[in-house]
């Protein structure tokens, strides 16, 4: 599974910078696949030098399975990926082992928080107190939140209005525009 997960980012990345997009790429891997990554450091950097993409643009999302055990290891890969200029998300938090200890153990860029929290928040207290305390924390670790999910308007306006900075569709998510006058 590591060997194909490289394998599926390699392509990504490629693609990515052949087609000279802005921003930044978040590229899903295994707590295994980072430390594999890592393992093999300079084979990594001739890759991104090779397709001329800076690290810097970069976001490793760490999966919620399986278990990242054992943590020191992977505390340690993450800390020479985050030197290199590769910054790291936290994918589907609130599912599976993406967690509050994890989130402070590893203290990543961004939390991607999973659908199951944000979809209805609209039309929910209970998931809206809950986007407002993630909000709280992830100010205070200098984390940034990513919504999952969105897939009406007034669920994104809920998210806005709680200072969640960015959204993500799922499946047939309807396409929002902003329009100027």
């Amino acid at each position: 599974m590591v060997a194909l997960e490289r394998l599926a980012a390699r392509v990504c990345i490629r693609a990515f910078a052949k087609a000279e997009l802005t921003g930044k790429l978040f590229v899903n891997f295994s707590a295994d696949a980072l430390r594999e990554m890592v393992q093999d450091e300079d084979d990594v950097r001739s890759f991104f030098e090779e397709v001329n993409l800076p690290l810097e643009r970069i976001v490793i999302e760490l999966t919620e399975q399986p278990p990242p055990e054992p943590l020191g290891s992977l505390k340690d890969a993450l800390e020479v990926t985050k030197r290199a200029g590769v910054q790291f998300a936290l994918d589907d938090y609130g599912t599976g082992n993406a967690n509050l200890s994890l989130w402070a153990a590893l203290r990543p860029n961004f939390i991607k928080i999973d659908r199951s929290l944000v979809d209805g928040v609209a039309t929910s207290a209970f998931h809206s107190s809950a986007l407002k305390s993630l909000q709280q924390l992830a100010s205070l670790a200098d984390a940034l939140l990513i919504a999952e999910g969105v897939e009406s308007v007034d669920d994104l306006m809920v998210c806005r209005d709680i200072g969640i900075a960015y959204a993500q569709g799922y499946g047939n998510a309807p396409v929002f525009h902003s329009r100027q006058k």
